[in-house]
């Protein structure tokens, strides 16, 4: 084995420049260069900028092996102390490959849709439709009416079609009333007197109800307030006790339905020596509910909830069609062009590996096909097909006499014309 000369070494490598280390050195910067291949792209060797390079070192480190020599070009590049980033420091993620993406959103999209679906329908509660039919019989009946007292007695019965639970809640009250003796509806004095409580949340649980209950009103008290207002007022009048049931009803929020309205029965009973004859309003009627099915929000929760997994299938289904969309093989408009002139001068074009050798030749750039369709009609000459980067830049020529005439189609000269 024979030991390389010094100039043989230089003529090998390129190593650092001598003005470039003292011009470092210069500088007073103690960071290593690196002396790398830019053709492995790997480091060999850091040295100080403040150490000399000897040549007769480099040559006597390693003994060189005989070898056919290959070229290589060594920089240089003042480098700095590597810090260590938070980015750098962290793990990177795991690559997912194609097909486990693919086959995950694909999984996804019936999982989401499914609960979705689930989550939507337990949101929302549907009516039913409602024909409900309900009667209300009621009667007020004064007994012993006396100069002292007036007693009465007040029957009340609900009854429905169907099992329901409705709220009932019952008011009775009476009324000391003075008005015109001519015109009635011309009030002088009015006061309410309290029987009964406002009675809540009495629940139907069945199809009837009934109340039952006795008042006694003291008579003699009411006429002494009549007589003192007439004598304040001498004006012809004429006084009675009104006395009103009062019943309300309301839905509860087990009811497919809504219901809210209230009816009432009355008695009227003279006082003094009026000529007022008693009159008796009971209470004799049927209603009915009916209602068309709708449908209303039961939980609000399941609903937003529902949303949000109806938009990750949505979401899911986009991705699984965006991944098997780049699966297929899309044209772009160079294979369109190329595959055109191709299937158009399939008898013309012969298809060869290598490009045309350029030296000693007269060349001649053509700006269309048909030019180098002309010229191969009229010398009779087959037009050559050579690609030169795959699916982005190909040759079309003719050689002849010397001469040599290109037509070159480029992706990037296509796309920019579009």
């Amino acid at each position: 084995m024979t030991k390389k000369t010094e100039d043989d070494f230089y003529d090998d490598f390129s190593l650092v420049n001598d003005e470039d280390i003292a011009k470092a050195k210069k500088n007073k910067t103690t960071k290593p260069l690196k002396l790398s291949s830019s053709k492995q792209r790997n480091n060999y060797e850091k040295v100080s900028a403040n150490k000399e390079i000897d040549k007769e070192e480099i040559l006597q480190g390693e003994p060189m092996i005989e070898k056919q020599s290959e070229e290589f070009l060594v920089e240089y590049e003042i480098l700095d102390e590597p810090k260590e980033t938070k980015e750098s420091s962290k793990a990177k993620l795991p690559y997912i490959g194609f097909a486990p993406r693919l086959i995950a959103s694909i999984v996804l999209v019936p999982i989401l849709s499914l609960l979705s679906i689930y989550l939507l329908y337990h949101a929302y509660v549907v009516d039913d439709l409602v024909n409900i039919r309900y009667t209300e019989l009621g009667v007020i009946t004064p007994k012993n009416v006396n100069e002292e007292t007036i007693d009465l007695d007040i029957e009340y019965q609900f009854k429905v079609n169907e099992l329901s639970n409705l709220s009932l809640n019952y008011q009775t009250q009476a009324e000391l009333v003075i008005v015109d003796k001519e015109n009635e509806e011309k009030v002088y004095y009015q006061e309410t007197i309290p029987l009964m409580e406002e009675q809540d949340n009495m629940i139907m649980q069945g199809d009837t109800d009934n109340f039952h209950d006795n008042f006694t009103i003291n008579k003699k008290e009411l006429e002494e307030k009549v007589k003192k207002y007439q004598e304040s007022y001498p004006v012809e009048t004429t006084s009675y006790i009104n006395v009103s049931f009062i019943i309300g009803h309301h839905s509860i929020s087990k009811n497919s339905y809504y219901l809210s309205d209230t009816s009432n029965m009355s008695a009227q009973i003279p006082l003094l020596s009026s000529d007022k004859e008693l009159e008796i309003n009971n209470l004799d009627i049927e209603k009915r509910v009916n209602t068309r099915p709708t449908i209303r929000v039961k939980s609000v929760g399941l609903l937003g909830l529902g949303i949000l997994v109806s938009i990750g299938a949505v979401l899911s289904l986009t991705w699984a069609l965006i991944l098997i969309y780049s699966t297929i093989d899309q044209k772009s408009l160079y294979d369109k062009t190329v595959g055109k002139i191709l299937k158009k001068y399939k008898k013309m074009i012969q298809e060869v590996p290598k490009v045309p050798r350029k030296t000693k030749k007269q060349i001649h750039t053509m700006n269309s096909m048909k030019e180098l369709v002309k010229l191969s009609k009229k010398w009779k000459q087959p037009i050559k097909y050579c690609v030169i980067h795959e699916r982005s830049k190909c040759q079309f020529f003719i050689e002849y006499n010397k001469e040599l005439f290109t037509y070159i189609i480029k992706e990037v000269d296509l796309e920019n014309k579009d």
